[in-house]
C-alpha cells in the first residue's frame, strides 16, 4: 500500500550551511545599517558580501524559501540563524507582523538587496505600534524578494491595533468574548430627539457590567469593589514566573545598545568564518569599527571590543592556533598609529569626553598602552587630565622600567620630566641606571631634571652618571652635578679630577664651577685630595694671577667643606696669609665651621 504523504528530503549539509552565512551577513548589514549612514564604508562592504553570496546560492539553486519562526530562521526544517532578544531580532521582527515565509529568486540584484534593507531599517525605526514590515514590502513591490503572510493573522492584528488604539484614547473596549462579535443594535430614529438609545436583553447586561467595571464601582448585590480597568487590568494566563521572565527579557533588551547588538553579531561572523581570507577581511572590518568609535570619543564599545576579542582569542589559542594568530594581531594594532591619530582628534574637538572610560580603555591594554598614553599626555595639557596619565603609569607597576623609560625623548619634554621623577621615587640602582640615558638628551631641562633625581640617590652607580654630566656642554648642568656628587670609595675618580683640576684649562672655568668641582673633593676626606687642597692654598706662586688666587679661593672652600681637624688647621694658618683676600676667606671658613664638630680624618699636621 502506497503511502499519501510527502516523502522528506534531507537538505544538504552544505546547503544549510551557505543559507546559515546568508542569513547571518543578511543580520550583520542590517545591524550594521543601523549604526552607519548607507554610504559608510562598512554598509558598503557588508551589502556588497550579502549580495555577492546570495545571488551565487540563486544562481546556482534558482530560490532561498526562509521560514519563519518567532526567533528562528529556518531552512528547510534546519535552523540558520536564531536572536531571542526581541528587540533587536531579525526574525521576531517579521514574526510580529505575521510573515511566515520569505522568498528569494533568480534574478535577484543587488540594488535590490538594498532596497530590501532599507524596508528593514526604516519600519524598524519606526514606534512599535505604527511599524508592518509585511505592508512595507506589499506596497515596495519588489520584483524577486516575496513574502507568505496568512490573511487571519492580518485580521487579529486589526483587532488588536484597535483595542491599542481605544485605549490610547480612553475609550471603553468590548470584552475579549464580544470583540469578534457583531451586535445587533436597534436604533429608534424618532427617539433622536430624547438623547437616549436604549440597549435590551444580553446587550444590556453586558453593557452595564462593563461600566461598572470601568467606573471601579460595586457590583449590585456584591459586597467588593471591582477595580478599574476591571479583568483586563491583569492577564491571568502569565504565572509569576513568565512574568518575572519577560522583565528580564524587556531589561536585557533595553541594556544592549545597537553598538553592542553589532559587536555580538561581528564577533560571531568572525568565529563561524572557516575561510582565512574572509576571516581577516571581518577582523579588518572589526577595526574600522573600532577607529570609528573611537574617533566619536565612545570608548566603551572598544573596550568591549578588546574584551571580546581576547576572550576569542583565548578560546581559539587551543582549539585552531591558525586563527588565534590574526586575533593577536589585532589587540597588537589596537594601539597603532591610527588608533593614536583617532583619539589625539577626539580629545582636540571634544571638551566632553569620557575620562573616566579613557582609562578603564587604557588600563585594559596595560603596558601595550604606554606608547598611547605617551602620546595624549604630551598633545592634552590639561592638568587633571595629566595627573590621571600619571596615576595610570604608576599603576602599571612594571618589573622593568625600560619600556617606561623608552617613552622620554626630547619631542616629549614634560612627560620625560614626569618619567624622571616616577624614577626618583625609586632611588634605587636599577633607577640610576635608567636615568643614564638622559645624558644624550638635548633639552637641558631635561638634563637638569636627571642631575636632580641622581643626586637625591646614595649609589656608586649614581655618581658614575654624574661624573658623566661634568663634561656637559652646559656649565649650569656641570656645576649641578658636581654639586650632587657623593664619595663612595673610588680613588681613581679623586685622582683623575685632581689631574683635571691641576691642568691649565680646569683655570679658565667659572669660579662657580671650580668651587662646585672643588668641593666634591673636600667631601670626599681623601688624604689626595687633602694634600691637593693644602698644597694649592699654601703655594700663592711667584707671579699670582687672578686665576691663582681663585684657585687659591677655591681651595679654601674646599677645605671648609673637608672639616676635619687637619683641614680646619690649614685655614687657621691662612689667616696670616699676606694676601688679605685669602685671609678674609679662611677666616669666614673658620667661623662657618666653628659650629660643627671637626673631623680627625688626616695624619698631615700643618
Amino acid at each position: 500500500m502506497m503511502s499519501m504523504e510527502p516523502e522528506y528530503i534531507s537538505p544538504d549539509p552544505k546547503q544549510v550551511e551557505k543559507v546559515r552565512e546568508i542569513m547571518l551577513a543578511l543580520a550583520n548589514t542590517n545591524s550594521a545599517m543601523k549604526i552607519f549612514p548607507a554610504n559608510h564604508a562598512t554598509v558598503r562592504n557588508f551589502v556588497e558580501d550579502l549580495a555577492k553570496k546570495m545571488m551565487a546560492f540563486l544562481e546556482a539553486n534558482g530560490k532561498l524559501e526562509i521560514d519563519i519562526e518567532e526567533f528562528v530562521f529556518t531552512f528547510m526544517g534546519k535552523p540558520v540563524y536564531k536572536d531571542e532578544l526581541s528587540i533587536k531580532s531579525l526574525p521576531f521582527f517579521f514574526f510580529k507582523d505575521g510573515m511566515q515565509k520569505l522568498f528569494f529568486y533568480d534574478g535577484l540584484e543587488k540594488d535590490e538587496i538594498a532596497d530590501f534593507l532599507e524596508l528593514i531599517k526604516r519600519e524598524s525605526h519606526k514606534p512599535p505600534e505604527e511599524a508592518d514590515i509585511v505592508t512595507a514590502i506589499w506596497e515596495k513591490d519588489l520584483t524577486n524578494i516575496q513574502y507568505y503572510a496568512p490573511d487571519d493573522f492580518l485580521e487579529n492584528k486589526i483587532l488588536e491595533e484597535r483595542a491599542e488604539r481605544q485605549a490610547k484614547a480612553g475609550e471603553p473596549s468590548l470584552p475579549p468574548e464580544l470583540a469578534a462579535k457583531v451586535i445587533d443594535v436597534k436604533v429608534d430614529t424618532s427617539q433622536f430627539s430624547t438623547g437616549r438609545i436604549d440597549v435590551a436583553g444580553e446587550g444590556l447586561e453586558k453593557g452595564e457590567q462593563m461600566v461598572l467595571e470601568m467606573a471601579g464601582q460595586e457590583e449590585p448585590g456584591g459586597d467588593g469593589i471591582v477595580p478599574k480597568g476591571g479583568a483586563a487590568a491583569h492577564d491571568a494566563t502569565l504565572n509569576d514566573r513568565e512574568v518575572e521572565a519577560i522583565n528580564t527579557l524587556i531589561h536585557d533588551n533595553r541594556a544592549t545598545s545597537p553598538e553592542e547588538e553589532f559587536l555580538n553579531l561581528m564577533i560571531e561572523l568572525v568565529y563561524l568564518e572557516k575561510d582565512m581570507s574572509r576571516f581577516q577581511s571581518n577582523l579588518d572590518v572589526l577595526m574600522d569599527y573600532h577607529i570609528d568609535q573611537l574617533q566619536n570619543g565612545n570608548f566603551q564599545v572598544p573596550i568591549l571590543i578588546i574584551h571580546k576579542v581576547q576572550e576569542l582569542r583565548e578560546f581559539l589559542s587551543e582549539r585552531n592556533p591558525e586563527r588565534a594568530g590574526p586575533l593577536e594581531d589585532f589587540l597588537k594594532k589596537v594601539t597603532g598609529e591610527k588608533t593614536t591619530a583617532a583619539i589625539k582628534e577626539t580629545f582636540k574637538k571634544n571638551t566632553s569626553v569620557d575620562v573616566t572610560a579613557f582609562f578603564e580603555y587604557l588600563r585594559l591594554l596595560g603596558d601595550q598602552a604606554l606608547p598611547l598614553a605617551a602620546e595624549i599626555y604630551e598633545a592634552y595639557p590639561v592638568p587633571e587630565f595629566r595627573v590621571k596619565v600619571l596615576g595610570f603609569l604608576k599603576g602599571l607597576e612594571l618589573k622593568d622600567l625600560g619600556p617606561l623609560v623608552s617613552l622620554a625623548n626630547d619631542s616629549r619634554p614634560d612627560l620625560s620630566k614626569e618619567i624622571i621623577r616616577l624614577l626618583d621615587e625609586g632611588r634605587d640602582r636599577k633607577a640610576a641606571q635608567h636615568l643614564a640615558v638622559f645624558l644624550s638628551f638635548q633639552n637641558r631641562d631635561i638634563r637638569i631634571e636627571a642631575v636632580h633625581a641622581l643626586g637625591r640617590i646614595d649609589d656608586e652607580m649614581a655618581d658614575k652618571i654624574l661624573a658623566g654630566f661634568l663634561k656637559d656642554r652646559d656649565e649650569e648642568l656641570r656645576i649641578q652635578a658636581a654639586m650632587k656628587l657623593k664619595y663612595h670609595g673610588d680613588a681613581s675618580r679623586i685622582l683623575a679630577i685632581i689631574q683635571d683640576a691641576s691642568k691649565r684649562p680646569f683655570r679658565r672655568k667659572s669660579l662657580t664651577e671650580k668651587q662646585a668641582i672643588i668641593n666634591f673633593l673636600g667631601r670626599s676626606r681623601t688624604d689626595e685630595a687633602f694634600r691637593f687642597l693644602k698644597t694649592l692654598l699654601e703655594r700663592p706662586g711667584f707671579l699670582p694671577s687672578a686665576h691663582r688666587i681663585e684657585m687659591r679661593l677655591c681651595a679654601v672652600s674646599g677645605l671648609e667643606s673637608m672639616a676635619t681637624t687637619a683641614a680646619v688647621e690649614v685655614l687657621r694658618r691662612g689667616t696670616a696669609f699676606r694676601r688679605a683676600k685669602i685671609r678674609e676667606a679662611c677666616s669666614g671658613a673658620l667661623v662657618r665651621t666653628a659650629s660643627a664638630p671637626a673631623t680627625v680624618g688626616h695624619e698631615e699636621r700643618a
